[in-house]
């Protein structure tokens, strides 16, 4: 597996725990350093109490750029969604299939959190696949736009 891969999902991973936490608002981080949208399942709704995010399973993110502006890509992966203020999940259960909209920051300190959220229709197909970076060796480059927002 590419390093630089498995060091954004350490990082998310090792983020996770703290990303609920965050006590700075959103306005005064200024610009992401990216923004994503991905399609995926509901897999969990934050829980206050439990003090748990919003989980997401989410489709690959091929051009995810690491914080060294490296675009490595982001495998399939359930992944913890701090929300946005403002965000509103009324009407999304677990289960649902969503389109998300989330922002990365990378400085002062990795963070990230979803701006947007869209139910889909049920029948939508999603497919859970490794990421295929655009130029990654030994691999086809995707002939579609990468999932990438902005």
């Amino acid at each position: 597996m590419n390093r630089s891969l498995v060091a954004v999902c350490l990082a998310f991973a090792s983020l996770a725990s703290t990303a609920c936490n965050r006590t700075e608002p959103t306005a005064s981080r200024g610009q992401p350093s990216a923004i994503y949208t991905v399609r995926g399942i509901v897999e969990a709704l934050p829980n206050p109490e439990k003090r748990t995010p919003l989980e997401v399973r989410h489709e690959a993110i091929d051009n995810f750029v690491d914080s060294t502006g490296a675009v490595v890509g982001m495998h399939a992966m359930v992944m913890p969604f701090p929300l946005a203020e403002g965000v509103s999940l009324e009407g999304i259960e677990p289960g649902d299939k969503v389109e998300l909209t989330f922002a990365v920051w990378w400085e002062p300190k990795g963070h990230w959190e979803a701006t947007k959220i869209v139910e889909l229709p049920p029948d939508t197909p999603l497919t859970f696949r490794r990421a295929n970076p655009p130029g990654a060796a030994g691999e086809a480059t995707p002939s579609e736009p990468p999932a990438r927002g902005g």
